[in-house]
């Protein structure tokens, strides 16, 4: 029973180690892909935001910017995840494309809260991120730009983050699968291995017990 104790001990002392070190790479796997995918979407997000301020700054007025709409839309079109808006010098709405998912009080109040000038360089470090009044994980930001008429407009860029989070938690499932899976593989073979080893004490202890005085 002794033997069979010890053999039981060594085995849920691997698999523990085992699932420690599941646990260690794996929330340093899952972190890194977080990390990850966000400097890409902010990256995009950042590249949409500089194109669409160099459109704009092209055009004249607010009525251009608003004929020219499908030209400025079209660098948020092709992800349905993007959604852009533009407003004029006193709020109202020039362009709107793909608001409708991250769009409620919130929106854009929390890009505009950083709104960047017209003349600074836009970078990763100036994207925001929210959560709608419907719970929607939003990252976007706000840039002023200037028109060739001195009219300042606003452009908002979003992106709607739900995919990525659906993708991340299927990652950490299978990540809690896989150390599930590699424990139990542990501590059984852990179990075998430690049952054979130990099977000459058993012999001994056996035989010991055979023995009477």
């Amino acid at each position: 029973m002794a033997v069979r104790s010890l053999a039981t001990g060594l085995a849920l002392s691997f698999a523990g180690t085992t699932l420690a070190v599941f646990a260690l790479v794996g929330s340093t796997l899952y972190f890194t892909l977080d990390r990850e995918v966000k400097q890409q979407d902010d990256l995009d997000i950042v590249l949409i935001s500089r194109h669409t301020r160099r459109l704009a700054q092209e055009l004249h007025t607010q009525q251009d910017v608003r004929e020219h709409a499908e030209r400025l839309t079209s660098q948020v079109r092709g992800n349905p995840a993007l959604s852009m808006e533009i407003l004029g010098a006193g709020g109202a709405q020039l362009v709107e494309h793909n608001t409708a998912g991250v769009a409620d009080a919130v929106f854009p109040q929390a890009a505009l809260a950083r709104r960047l000038p017209s003349s600074q360089r836009i970078t990763e470090g100036d994207v925001v991120e929210w959560r709608n009044a419907r719970g929607v994980p939003v990252r976007g930001l706000a840039t002023e730009a200037a028109l060739t008429d001195g009219t300042p407009v606003t452009i908002v860029i979003a992106r709607d983050m739900t995919d990525r989070w659906l993708l991340l938690d299927r990652y950490r499932e299978r990540l809690y699968a896989f150390g599930l899976a590699g424990m139990l593989l542990a501590f059984l073979m852990s179990w075998l291995l430690a049952r054979e080893s130990l099977r000459p004490l058993r012999e001994m202890a056996a035989r010991a017990a055979t023995i009477t005085v």
